[in-house]
């Protein structure tokens, strides 16, 4: 069983969070509508841009009631890896397992996930997350899957997040990267501000206006980056380097189940981790941060039913890793390093988004044959919260003054 990993490089100065970002705007109203966008966008990025952007409201189907019919599907075909798994990278000394009920650090190198595996106990527990490793269990299916405790560990969930929203006075102004910020999946299907549920009917023409606006945003951020001494020629550089666009699946096709996913994830992530060192190593920026994280699978369950036909070798962002760099020449040095193994790559800095937005993205088979994805890391200016919104938690990661607040990738 193998897993592929996409590696998303960011570069901290330049490139603004799609989610969380805080603009480099003077103006209230510049503000207000990136981050009505960056709601929509990180929701897009969670749920499917092609659901957010309907003209017509869409609900998902909450993971402990309903049950998606992607896990009932036919599974006949199979899919190979475009490559062969590529050679090991070097082995990093896993993290000491954290005690029961404590977190692993998302910045430090994974803890050995063999026992879980050999278990069976591959999935994270739908209320504390991946990093919880006492929490981890094999309840895939029924009423509270996804849950470590299908009754207690559910409703814990559902109070929680409900006292979350509470706090928000507009959906607009929710940071989901907050941790005040309720869980996307609860909020999407349960949540309420003011006594109303996400309405994307009502939200979408506030969602065109902000695009508009993070084209500016994006932009100015992405200039005021290439300005500095020595970035125009390693964005120059950036910009030629050839995408590899081809889609890649997990070994297995649709025979693939989610444990099997799980197993592979968590059996890759040391494993990219180790090849993540390399990659800081070779960018010459050796304080450049890095993070790894694993996808809950109510997440993944969701995508089987709006975005992948119920074909889980499809999902690719199961397990993941990710690097910011200060400079363009740092960036650029990680991806020339990148380029000498990566089976995928996409260059949304020659390519940038609608919105303006510019990264890159890498996909890489370790040596299990697995495919995982990480998301971009983010930077931003840190501005005093909006109007309904808690105060930011404090400055954290390798960006200094840069954004209000870091959560590891979910």
């Amino acid at each position: 069983m193998g897993l592929a990993c996409s590696l998303s490089l960011t570069h901290c100065t330049a490139f603004a969070a799609r989610g969380a970002m805080r603009l480099d705007a003077s103006s209230s109203s510049n503000r207000q509508a990136a981050i009505v966008g960056g709601t929509a966008d990180r929701l897009a990025e969670m749920f499917g841009a092609a659901a957010l952007l309907s003209s017509t409201p869409t609900h998902a189907a909450h993971p402990a009631s309903t049950a998606v019919a992607a896990a009932r599907r036919d599974l006949n075909s199979a899919s190979p890896l475009t490559q062969p798994p590529k050679p090991a990278a070097p082995v990093v000394q896993p993290s000491p397992a954290p005690a029961p009920g404590e977190k692993a650090d998302s910045k430090a190198a994974p803890p050995d996930f063999s026992e879980l595996i050999a278990e069976g106990l591959v999935l994270p527990d739908e209320l504390l997350g991946p990093y919880v490793l006492s929490k981890y269990h094999k309840n895939w299916r029924g009423t509270g899957r996804g849950f470590f405790d299908p009754g207690d560990g559910e409703d814990e969930w559902l109070d929680r997040n409900t006292e979350k929203m509470k706090r928000w006075e507009s959906w607009a102004v929710i940071d989901w990267d907050h941790p005040d910020a309720p869980d996307p999946d609860f909020a999407l299907v349960y949540g309420k501000i003011n006594g109303e549920n996400l309405n994307m009917k009502e939200l979408r023409p506030r969602i065109v206006e902000a695009k508009r606006e993070m084209v500016q945003v994006y932009t100015a951020a992405f200039e005021r980056a290439v300005a500095k001494p020595g970035a125009a020629a390693a964005v120059e550089k950036i910009k030629q380097l050839e995408e590899r666009r081809n889609k890649e699946r997990h070994p297995g096709g649709r025979d693939l189940d989610v444990i099997g996913l799980f197993k592979g994830a968590l059996g890759a992530i040391g494993e990219l981790w180790a090849y993540g060192l390399e990659v800081r190593e070779a960018s010459g920026e050796h304080d450049a941060g890095l993070s790894w994280g694993v996808k809950k699978a109510a997440r993944i369950w969701y995508k089987l039913a709006t975005k992948y036909d119920g074909d889980i070798s499809c999902v690719t962002d199961c397990a993941r890793i990710s690097l910011e760099f200060k400079t363009m020449e740092g960036l650029l040095a990680a991806a020339e390093k990148l380029l000498e193994r990566a089976s995928t790559f996409k260059n949304r800095v020659a390519n940038r988004t609608d919105e303006g937005y510019a990264d890159l993205m890498f996909t890489l088979p370790m040596s299990n044959g697995h495919i995982c994805e990480v998301r971009p890391a983010r930077c931003a200016p840190r501005y005093p919260p909006l109007p309904g919104a808690p105060p930011p938690p404090p400055l954290t990661g390798v960006c200094g003054a840069g954004r209000a607040g870091s959560a590891p990738p979910r």
